[in-house]
């Protein structure tokens, strides 16, 4: 059957939605089953019921795919890097999940990460 570029670039958008869905759901299930493993384990006293981050416990990837693609995906962000359109804190932050929303935090990024960069800034006198 032949088809127009505009339906092919529509149905393969489903098709994204659709796997992007399926994902989310199966975020959904293993966020859950965390909350419910969670209030077992106090139930049967095997943990106390102190609050517990469970977004911050849960961290997937679904690695390199049809619709995703990390290596091409750290490419773009390194030639953003590359280009002055990214800070390169800001490149480290999203490949490694780290928070990045206050000046401490890119502080503590350039310390862990970069520390030529944080010999450099410290010798301008920028920090």
């Amino acid at each position: 059957m032949e088809r127009t570029a505009k339906e092919i670039s529509s149905s393969e958008g489903d098709y994204s939605l659709s796997i992007m869905d399926l994902q989310r759901m199966w975020y959904d299930a293993l966020m859950e089953t965390l909350r419910i493993t969670d209030l077992w384990g106090q139930a049967l006293g095997l943990c106390d019921a102190q609050a517990v981050d469970l977004e911050q416990l849960l961290s997937v990837s679904w690695g390199n795919g049809v619709l995703y693609d990390a290596d091409k995906d750290w490419a773009d962000t390194l030639s953003m890097v590359e280009a002055g359109l990214l800070k390169p804190e800001l490149a480290l932050a999203k490949k490694y999940d780290l928070p990045c929303e206050t000046p401490e935090d890119l502080a503590a990024i350039r310390e862990k990460y970069m520390p030529e960069m944080v010999q450099l800034t410290a010798q301008a006198g920028l920090r």
